[in-house]
């Protein structure tokens, strides 16, 4: 498949880690009406290489709404890497931007739901000091709905490469002018529903660890697997690296991708049909009893691991 037949991926999902992931999603379903959609643990050794960690032990959580194959993901791990304040100036994800209605309802929600607000101009802080940029525009009958995530980075030239030559994303020219960093170089592309901004800042330090409370990455997604394996082959081919070789069972198939400089990102590839078993979606019986079948072979897997020699 060539690179002009290979269609790009979309965004999927923002992960965040976070310090208190209950406080972090009630401020989301506050600000967007999300709905929580399930957890999972996240334990074991191939868990422990994907994060790129000597051991992981933790809970992601979910959170969805009627948009098609998008989620919020929240990683609550037991052991944060908690970084000094003046070490915290990092390359990498940096802002979501949100588009609402109504700013000053979407900050009379926040408060109604008794959250305290930080917020300077038109920029909130999440519980885990992430700024949230609200956009007054269509939400698309949502409360609210992300519609950007911004990355600060001192390479511009490699971020660029890496999510335009290798990953595919086309350069895109529909992000609102309010939410344009307009002091700097930059390049926005095109993810879909959504868009992602690359901005460069001098001097910046290395990307942050992924269990660093905050932004940690996003997910670009696509449905069949020649299309994920074809995406991954090609990152490979540019000079881009993965944490491991890519992990699933046949039906879907995940890879955490770095750049040269260190930005991760998660490639994914599910069926629509599997979407409620992996919180895209509220799951039903059957997904619920799929992600008790799934989660104990990955329990059977870490405890096998822990009594090899």
């Amino acid at each position: 498949m060539s690179r002009s037949e290979l269609a790009p991926p979309r965004l999927c999902q923002v992960a965040i880690c976070s310090a208190d992931a209950a406080t972090s999603m009630q401020f989301y379903a506050a600000l967007l009406g999300l709905r929580a959609t399930g957890s999972f643990q996240v334990r074991g050794p191939m868990a422990a290489r994907l994060f790129e960690m000597t051991a992981v032990q933790g809970v992601n959580y979910w959170m969805a709404d009627a948009q098609a194959f998008f989620q919020l993901e929240f990683f609550e791990f037991s052991q944060p890497c908690r970084l000094p304040a003046a070490t915290r100036t990092r390359s990498g994800y940096e802002r979501l931007f949100v588009a609402v209605a109504d700013i000053d309802a979407a900050v009379a929600r926040l408060q109604a739901a008794g959250i305290p607000v930080d917020l300077t101009g038109t920029v909130l802080r999440d519980p885990d000091g992430v700024p949230v940029q609200l956009v007054e525009a269509e939400a698309g009958g949502a409360v609210g709905r992300i519609i950007g995530v911004r990355l600060v980075v001192e390479d511009l030239e490699d971020a660029v490469d890496y999510f335009h030559r290798a990953l595919g994303l086309p350069l895109s020219a529909c992000q609102p002018s309010a939410t344009v960093s307009c002091d700097t170089p930059r390049c926005a592309l095109d993810a879909g529903e959504h868009w992602i901004e690359l901005v460069h800042r001098q001097g910046v330090g290395a990307v942050r660890p992924l269990n660093e409370p905050g932004l940690m990455n996003v997910a670009l997604g696509v449905r069949r697997p020649s299309h994920f394996n074809a995406l991954y082959r090609r990152v490979l081919r540019e000079g881009f690296s993965s944490s491991t070789p890519p992990v699933g069972g046949g039906l879907s198939h995940v890879v955490y991708l770095r750049s040269r400089a260190g930005l991760s990102v998660e490639l994914l590839q599910l069926p629509a049909w599997m979407d409620a078993i992996w919180g895209f979606r509220a799951p039903g019986r059957l997904a619920r009893l799929a992600r008790l079948l799934i989660g104990g072979l990955v329990g059977l897997s870490a405890r096998m691991a822990r009594a090899s020699p």
